[in-house]
């Protein structure tokens, strides 16, 4: 029955308990107290995504770059093709400021959850680094959009 209760009451019930769960713990180790009592500890206890520093390192660490064997390979374009756009991207995240990499990382794009598909078009660095420039201008609307 209570498992009728949670769904009836949309979750509230478990999320109110939760809730109070995470104040008795914040409380008991004194992380309120140190949380009311010193307002600048907040922001370096919980940074807001605006504050926070993306580096170029931090972003190309969590790429997943082309392979020679992919299970995903449309056959599209060749692995030379591939490597050139790869290395273009790769280019541009070294190259650009803390603020662009963030708007990258958090663009609203129109393509699959955390696949980013770039096209293979590009004659030079130049040409992919200003397309990348028109996408992110766009991130709100999706990069399908350029």
């Amino acid at each position: 029955m209570a498992f009728l209760q949670n769904s009836a009451d949309g979750g509230k019930g478990r999320t109110m308990r939760q809730i109070k769960q995470i104040r008795k713990g914040l409380k008991e180790t004194e992380v309120f107290q140190l949380l009311t009592g010193r307002a600048d500890v907040v922001p370096m206890m919980f940074p807001r995504l605006s504050a926070t520093a993306c580096s170029a390192k931090t972003a190309l660490d969590h790429i997943e770059w082309p392979l020679e064997l992919s299970s995903d390979d449309e056959g599209e374009y060749s692995m030379t093709v591939k490597s050139q756009v790869a290395e273009y991207l790769r280019q541009f995240i070294e190259n650009a400021s803390p603020t662009r990499l963030r708007q990258l990382l958090t663009s609203g794009s129109s393509t699959c959850f955390l696949t980013l598909r770039l096209p293979g078009h590009h004659e030079s660095y130049l040409d992919c680094a200003a397309q990348l420039e028109q996408c992110i201008a766009t991130n709100e609307t999706g990069f399908g959009l350029i």
